[in-house]
């Protein structure tokens, strides 16, 4: 038969009370702020890279394309094993320290490294793809603060619960790159100029690593509490 608009919402996952759910779960807020940072650090990032590359390290095409593919393919590596290890250790402090490294890596790394080598920034890549795959238990972790607010609510939450992440990724995406094209005004940089001066070359290799670093930081800070936050209600993230 035709269901009633109560069964449709319910079976949709969405409604006002269940938005007001979400917004009102301290594990949700802080799981989905840790997204948040990380999305913006990865959007700001993504948004300078080819500028770091081909201006500052002065890479050719088909290097900065092999740099891409080995970046990728350590993610889609790393994937696998950080969810093995969760399956032996506890989410949250192994997300946390995936973060830390990656937070101190992007900080320290991109900084020192030499022009037109591409060994050592071949291996960064790789350190960097296999930490950044760790954002793999900060979804799990999201399961988890779903499953729990489910078990103390008589409404459908999960849509909801997926549909505010998925947008509060998507707009701090934007925000990333809205950022870095703010970011590239600020310093002067000249669009469709093969060379740009010295200080805006050093500019983006600040930006690139210490500024993309702030907003990982910042993600391992939310991280942490949530690491807390389940364990002050005692429940594992294992």
């Amino acid at each position: 038969g035709v269901s009633t608009p109560e069964t449709s919402t319910k079976h949709s996952g969405f409604s006002w009370g269940t938005l007001r759910a979400a917004f009102r779960s301290k594990l949700f807020l802080i799981v989905t702020a840790a997204f948040v940072f990380i999305a913006l650090g990865r959007a700001f990032n993504s948004s300078l890279a080819l500028l770091f590359y081909k201006n500052r390290l002065e890479f050719s095409e088909n290097q900065i394309a092999v740099l891409l593919l080995t970046l990728t393919l350590a993610i889609m590596g790393a994937v696998p094993v950080w969810l093995l290890l969760s399956r032996r250790f506890e989410k949250g402090p192994l997300c946390l320290m995936g973060v830390c490294s990656l937070t101190i890596l992007t900080a320290v790394a991109y900084p020192l490294l030499p022009v037109g080598a591409l060994v050592p920034v071949l291996g960064v890549a790789v350190l960097g793809g296999l930490l950044v795959a760790c954002v793999a238990l900060l979804e799990a972790m999201f399961s988890d603060v779903i499953e729990l607010d489910q078990e103390h609510s008589d409404m459908a939450i999960t849509g909801s619960y997926y549909g505010i992440w998925k947008m509060a990724t998507k707009i701090a995406r934007a925000l990333g790159i809205t950022c870095s094209g703010l970011f590239l005004s600020a310093i002067g940089f000249v669009k469709g100029s093969v060379a740009q001066t010295d200080q805006v070359e050093l500019s983006i290799t600040w930006a690139f690593g210490p500024g993309v670093a702030l907003f990982f930081g910042a993600g391992a800070v939310f991280v942490y509490m949530a690491t807390t936050a389940f364990r002050q209600i005692g429940l594992s993230t294992k």
